[in-house]
């Protein structure tokens, strides 16, 4: 079970550093001014699928090692917390510290699903823009610690 999930987290990883790698230009460019609607919509396409791609991670996760799917109504909510408690089968996959981080990308899922581009407000998206990269370290070193304890290889 373990290999085979080590396997389909790497991929998800590498799917999500060659998506930051790609708009890491604009990704720079937007630290020193406020994007227009074309780099917004787009910027908030990428921060969407960013937290997917993390999200995905975690839900592999839940499925191969609580055995299976959070079938709630408010089930994207109820994983980030799920993966932030240790249970009988595994210890807890992510800190408090990044599940909160996490949040803020998930209130921002919400937001981009219902709102059209020029709604998006740059106040609210600019800190996520700003910390996406370090939050996709601390996810990989999380998600990496968790495999390597839960699987007993060591660190």
């Amino acid at each position: 079970m373990w290999d085979e999930l080590s396997e389909e987290v790497h991929l998800e990883m590498t799917q999500l550093a060659q998506s930051l790698g790609q708009l890491s230009s604009l990704l720079n460019k937007v630290q020193t001014y406020s994007p227009d609607v074309v780099e917004k919509a787009a910027l908030a396409g990428f921060l969407h699928s960013f937290y997917t791609g993390m999200e995905a991670v975690l839900d592999r996760i839940s499925r191969r090692v609580d055995g299976g799917r959070i079938r709630t109504t408010t089930w994207h909510k109820d994983l980030l917390e799920r993966m932030s408690m240790p249970t009988e089968s595994r210890p807890k996959v992510i800190s408090d510290d990044l599940r909160d981080v996490l949040r803020g990308y998930l209130s921002f899922r919400h937001v981009f699903r219902n709102a059209y581009p020029f709604e998006l407000q740059w106040t609210k998206m600019a800190p996520l823009v700003a910390q996406c990269e370090s939050t996709f370290e601390m996810f990989q070193e999380e998600i990496q610690s968790f495999l390597s304890d839960a699987s007993g290889t060591g660190g």
